[in-house]
């Protein structure tokens, strides 16, 4: 099959439609997530802890050394194709070909969000960096200044775990802006800084609970009626891939620090390609990459439990 107008304008429609419904999907770990690039299988990194607070100085400087901790992330391959037959090439259906390969890019973009999303719901039971479950209620950090445990496992007891009122969701947000500010760095200093900015506290839900965790980041009064000291303290991403009907997560995005990594050798590639036998075309989004966890006090867990 040689090469014809209509071929190329298969290729301009094609490639054309999948990088604007990549782009367009919205992305709900959007600053939640360290993005490195990697050019080996396998990356062992090294993180270390929080530098020492400004001390009187007298004499010589009182040099400390940083605690370490590693992690390692090995690359894997992922691929999606479609095939466009010959004949909507022949017949020039170039709708629903681009709707097609859009749809492509769709799905090579929801990807990345499911991966980091189930990553992320598998830490209730998966080893971060200091030996412990990414969320868990003991971390502490071996070997450092503070050791004290600390928890980023919140659970309460409600009378229906899949419809929290909006005083008992609002009540569990109060908790997590608690914990945030409470956590302490391996030196004992405290982490997260106050802050009014509500752009910097995420409250990630499924669609289950988007609409009582909007009331409470929105509304002027809650039920009572009494005013709701929560308005515009923290927002509210709707993650499609969160099936749990009795949890939710709270994150704080103002650090350098996030609650996640995303590991990728040269980002997302589209192929297109011609099957010289058969005269099909080819649509491939290929990615190599890798998740881990992030810094866990930036992430807090919150599961609700039925009395």
């Amino acid at each position: 099959m040689g090469v014809t107008a209509g071929t190329n304008l298969l290729s301009k429609i094609a490639v054309q439609s999948f990088w604007n419904s990549y782009f367009a999907i919205p992305d709900p770990w959007a600053g939640l997530v360290y993005t490195r690039q990697s050019d080996q299988l396998t990356d062992t990194y090294t993180r270390l802890g929080a530098a020492p607070m400004p001390q009187a100085w007298d004499g010589d400087r009182d040099a400390k050394v940083s605690n370490e901790y590693s992690y390692s992330l090995t690359n894997a391959p992922y691929d999606a194709t479609v095939k466009i037959d010959k004949k909507l090439i022949k017949y020039q259906q170039w709708d629903e070909v681009g709707n097609l390969v859009g749809n492509l890019g769709a799905k090579a973009r929801a990807h990345q969000t499911k991966l980091i999303t189930s990553t992320m719901v598998s830490g209730l039971d998966t080893v971060c960096e200091d030996g412990q479950f990414f969320f868990d209620d003991d971390h502490a950090s071996a070997g450092a200044e503070y050791t004290t445990s600390q928890d980023n496992d919140k659970t309460i007891s409600i009378v229906l775990k899949t419809a929290p009122t909006d005083l008992e969701f609002a009540a569990s947000i109060r908790v997590c802006l608690n914990a945030l500010y409470s956590f302490k760095d391996d030196r004992g200093d405290p982490t997260v800084p106050e802050s009014s900015d509500g752009s910097n506290f995420v409250c990630m839900v499924a669609p289950s609970f988007m609409t009582i965790a909007q009331q409470v980041a929105t509304s002027n009064s809650l039920t009572g009626p009494i005013g709701n000291d929560l308005m515009g303290r923290f927002t509210v991403r709707v993650n499609p891939f969160l099936t749990d009907d009795d949890t939710y997560y709270f994150f704080y995005q103002g650090s350098i620090h996030k609650p996640m990594i995303l590991q990728e050798t040269g980002g997302l590639t589209l192929d297109e390609e011609m099957e010289y036998k058969s005269g099909n075309y080819l649509y491939s989004a290929s990615w190599w990459g890798a998740v881990g966890y992030g810094q866990w006090r930036t992430a807090i867990m919150y599961a609700f439990t039925t009395t």
